[in-house]
């Protein structure tokens, strides 16, 4: 997988226009999962 830029995905965190976030679960993850997504954030 590629890595993400932050440019290409920051607005999905901006408050005036996506709103307050979502909720998000998804089964079957670890708090580690979790922190590779967010390491792939660069």
């Amino acid at each position: 997988m590629p890595d993400l830029l932050w440019d290409d995905v920051k607005n999905f965190f901006e408050p005036d226009l996506m709103g307050s976030l979502p909720d998000v679960r998804v089964p079957d993850t670890s708090v580690e999962d979790w922190q590779a997504v967010l390491d792939r954030l660069t």
